[in-house]
């Protein structure tokens, strides 16, 4: 099976984009030539709902960048999904060494730290003499 995706030019001039998933059919009972089903569709709006997407989240690293704050965001099984530059300094750690580790492995000192219950709460933290908020989870 083989999918491909493309753009094409319609009768009016503007372009579309296009995929195209086919697949060989052989007979080997028959000793027949290998025939070949595919089937195309236009996938312009998932395109376009793509590239929007991409333009918000560009849009929220820029500005998650721009503060002087440091920013992590972690998932509900307490994975690295986002550091900026700032978080990187504050946990000495860089952001390729952290997205997608889990916090409690990376910081096992921070175990017996009442972290965990207060995040869950959404009370503020206090460590090491920095303060923190958990705004929403992910």
């Amino acid at each position: 099976m083989c999918t491909i995706t493309y753009q094409i030019r319609r009768k009016d001039g503007k372009y579309i984009w296009f995929e195209t998933t086919s697949k060989i059919i052989r007979d080997r009972y028959r000793n027949k030539a290998p025939e070949m089903v595919a089937v195309s569709r236009d996938i312009s709006d998932r395109k376009q709902a793509e590239k929007a997407l991409e333009e918000s989240r560009q849009q929220m690293v820029n500005i998650l960048e721009s503060i002087t704050d440091a920013f992590w965001a972690l998932d509900r099984q307490w994975w690295f999904r986002f550091m900026n530059s700032q978080g990187e300094k504050i946990l000495s750690r860089s952001q390729s060494e952290l997205m997608g580790q889990n916090i409690w492995e990376m910081f096992p000192e921070t175990v017996g730290f009442d972290f965990g219950t207060s995040v869950t709460e959404g009370s503020s933290v206090t460590g090491n003499g920095r303060i923190c908020r958990v705004l929403s989870s992910i």
